[in-house]
């Protein structure tokens, strides 16, 4: 009441205040009325960021909450826009807006979507909610590909906490695992289609941008416990604050498991010298994947910081032999059992100002990444060579026992960054968002050591003493520096009717002094009507070849310093049906992607491999999404098609498919609340049902001789998950058993054969909110 009478007489300030300071306090419809009110007062202040964050709070205690007549119609039209699930976006365009009105195809993953398929990793969500995503096969991380385009670790999809980049730049990638927690999220905005003309290299299929909770959203302290069968254990923790202008976030999130295990007799195996063996599927273990961070937001400041780590066990061994090789006979090294192992710190600062009509941001950036690979070679028989050290001529004889080799490196990268946000119109009707922006980034990769042996005996290695490599090391220390600069503009010619177009200018000097050029435009023209909305777009994207591939001596992903940047041109046309049946939202896109210069691997050299930028390929397909939401149903519906049209070079394509991508891909996630009572809680039960169409996996079973391959057509695969919540004031419970009916399977990709997957898997989580 005290807040009403404040409200009234405009001490908006004081209003808020009071409401904040004693928001613990109100519960049931004390709490709604706050949040309205909290609202109210930003509205006035003209702060529409504040006013959407409480309004959203509102929704989510009250989904069905009616405006008055009292209501200010800004406040109104607000709320009836959230209701429809038109919350805003920043990823598509730096700046505020609709799904609608972004200017590729967007899908929004929300909190409560991941609770309704039971996602535990990004990957996981990914599968289940974005068309046109399938999963890869890689020994050696969790990997994804957008619209059949992947590389050997997920390098051509940008994935950012906040806007900011978590992809490694010495390698590009950026691994959608358990070293990203979802606990914190609020929701995940993946942009489909080449976002190059905002974001440079890297977003050459897909951005995918990690939208973290606010303090407010937490209020308190929470801890969630899960355990569940191959020794899986995972925690989380999670506290939020607001304390007057100062907003607190911060999260931890620990997670292990042993992994399934598979014995493979040697005669099923592709493997270039088989033997029978164990293998370890979904692994991380010897040091558990973590997450842990901070967010505070001061006035006009922001501070973000995270550290995470991930390491999945390689199912089998060096790409070379591709057999199991006993993961329990190999000692830790740094910690770190076989696989690959990445710990990465990022951490930004960043000023935000309003002058006049226009916004002003400045950040600084900081990333930092430990990276290894520990390969494992088995048991070789005598007289086969173990993988070439520090040159060609350097061999080691057989027999091996337990062979390995171990490659580290450690880089960083400072940045600084600049954006300017205007408002302008023409005339009465017409008007728009100009944004520009300059970026620079200095990268150094300074450390590198390399150990290669059997057992406990080290053969040969190299490592930095004193600034001086002590032999010819297998990553090349060096800095390389990026400038780049962007204009966007977003026009409406009409209420109905806007162009967004961009263009970006990234020039980096690599470092051989080699100078990388390059141009990313985008246009996209739409239409935005009642119920039908139109989006035609084009744009064209590029992600230069990573670092470590072009400075690492390693045979097995030698490129050279003569590797450019890939490149990618696509076209898609956007028709979206926005409640024509209640409750319904429908969309259908259709694209086309040329992607040339693509890095491939061309030729086998004596003991290793070589890429090129020699590949092409042209592919059309089409994605459907339906979307039902009603206060006791959330149905989400996705179906991808796509097809091979041409292809130059690309040895993993033929015959209208992409290696281990299918054709048609179908997801379907169903949540029903049977009970959501004050008294009782609320119980749900949620399944999430796939298929993906027979595939055509790449089979190189002698990779000395590379030229001889084949492929094996793997069936179509149906998996079902099934999985239950239940809530009651502070406690929550889950439980969720992932293919559910234990389907023995295979997946291909970026290995040379392909890989047993998961069978059964039951997780079983316990939180609690103070």
């Amino acid at each position: 009441m005290q807040a009403e009478e404040e409200y009234k007489i405009g001490r908006l300030e004081e209003a808020a205040r009071l409401l904040d300071s004693n928001m613990n306090h109100f519960t049931g419809t004390l709490k709604l009325s706050a949040y309205r009110l909290l609202s109210l007062c930003y509205l006035g202040k003209d702060d529409m960021q504040r006013a959407e964050e409480y309004v959203s709070l509102l929704l989510k205690e009250d989904p069905y909450y009616n405006v008055t007549l009292q209501d200010p119609l800004r406040f109104v039209d607000m709320v009836e826009r959230f209701k429809k699930g038109q919350v805003t976006i920043t990823t598509a365009s730096q700046q505020e807006e609709t799904v609608d009105e972004a200017p590729v195809p967007v899908t929004l993953i929300t909190e409560e979507m991941l609770a309704a398929v039971g996602a535990t990793t990004l990957k996981e969500a990914l599968l289940a909610y974005v068309p046109g995503i399938s999963s890869i096969e890689s020994n050696y991380e969790d990997n994804i590909a957008m619209r059949g385009i992947y590389s050997s670790g997920q390098q051509k999809i940008l994935i950012m906490l906040n806007g900011q980049q978590l992809n490694s730049y010495s390698t590009n990638i950026a691994t959608p695992d358990y070293s990203m927690s979802l606990e914190k999220v609020k929701q995940i905005e993946v942009l489909r289609g080449p976002a190059s003309s905002l974001y440079g290299s890297i977003a050459l299929t897909a951005v995918i941008n990690i939208i973290t909770k606010d303090g407010r959203d937490i209020d308190g302290v929470s801890f969630k416990i899960g355990m569940g069968n191959n020794g899986q254990q995972k925690a989380d923790f999670l506290y939020g604050r607001r304390y007057m202008d100062l907003e607190v976030l911060a999260w931890a999130s620990f997670y292990k498991s042993d992994g399934q295990r598979v014995f493979i007799p040697a005669a099923e195996q592709y493997a270039f010298l088989p033997q029978d063996g164990e293998i370890v599927v979904g692994g991380y273990n010897r040091k558990p994947s973590y997450d842990f961070g901070s967010m505070l937001n001061l006035d006009n400041w922001e501070l973000l910081f995270s550290r995470s780590h991930s390491k999945k066990v390689n199912p089998l061994g060096s790409t070379i032999f591709c057999a199991p090789y006993g993961y329990d006979n190999y000692n830790d090294y740094q910690g770190e059992g076989v696989g690959h192992a990445v710990t990465s710190t990022n951490a930004r600062l960043t000023y935000k100002k309003k002058v006049d009509n226009s916004h002003l941001s400045l950040q600084t950036l900081f990333n930092q990444n430990e990276s290894s690979n520990y390969d494992a070679i088995g048991n070789v028989p005598k007289g086969v060579f173990l993988i070439p050290v520090v040159n060609s001529s350097e061999l080691y004889g057989g027999p091996f026992q337990n062979g390995f080799q171990y490659l580290h490196w450690n880089d960083y990268s400072l940045g600084l960054n600049f954006k300017i946000e205007t408002n302008y119109h023409i005339g009465s009707k017409q008007k728009g968002i100009l944004i520009s922006g300059v970026e620079y980034e200095y990268f150094s990769l300074y450390d590198s050591h390399f150990l290669c042996g059997e057992k406990n005996k080290v053969l040969s290695h190299s490592y930095i003493e004193d600034g001086k490599e002590t032999v010819p090391n297998l990553v090349r220390i060096g800095h390389e520096q990026t400038a780049n600069a962007f204009l966007q503009v977003k026009h409406y010619f009409m209420s109905q009717l806007l162009l967004n177009a961009g263009l970006r200018f990234d020039y980096k000097i690599r470092n051989d002094n080699q100078n990388v050029i390059a141009l990313s435009p985008r246009f996209s023209l739409i239409y935005l009507g009642d119920k039908l909305n139109f989006k035609l777009s084009y744009s064209r994207a590029f992600v230069d070849a990573p670092y470590f591939m072009r400075n690492t001596l390693l045979r097995t992903y030698k490129g050279g310093s003569d590797l450019q940047p890939e490149y990618l041109n696509s076209v898609q046309f956007t028709t979206q049906l926005n409640r024509l049946v209640p409750n319904f939202d429908f969309e259908a896109n259709l694209f086309y992607n040329e992607a040339y210069d693509v890095v491939a691997l061309t030729r086998s050299e004596p003991l290793g491999q070589q890429y090129m930028n020699s590949a092409s390929m042209k592919m059309a397909g089409s994605e459907i999404v339906l979307k039902y939401q009603s206060k006791r149903w959330l149905l989400n519906l996705n179906t991808t098609f796509q097809q091979v049209i041409s292809e130059n070079n690309l040895m993993p394509a033929g015959n209208g498919y992409v290696n281990s991508v299918p054709k048609m891909m179908n997801n379907m996630v169903l949540n029903y609340k049977l009970w959501d009572t004050q008294r009782k809680g609320c119980f749900s039960l949620h399944t999430n049902l796939s298929y993906t169409s027979k595939q055509k996996t790449l089979l190189s079973v002698r990779p000395l001789q590379i030229e001889k391959k084949f492929y094996q057509e793997l069936p179509g695969c149906f998996l079902m998950n099934l999985g239950a919540n239940y809530s009651w004031k502070r406690l929550s419970l889950s439980g969720d058993i992932k293919n559910l009916f234990d389907k023995c399977y295979q997946q291909g990709g970026a290995s040379v054969v392909p890989i047993q997957q998961l069978r059964r898997q039951v997780l079983f989580q316990v939180s609690y909110a103070f």
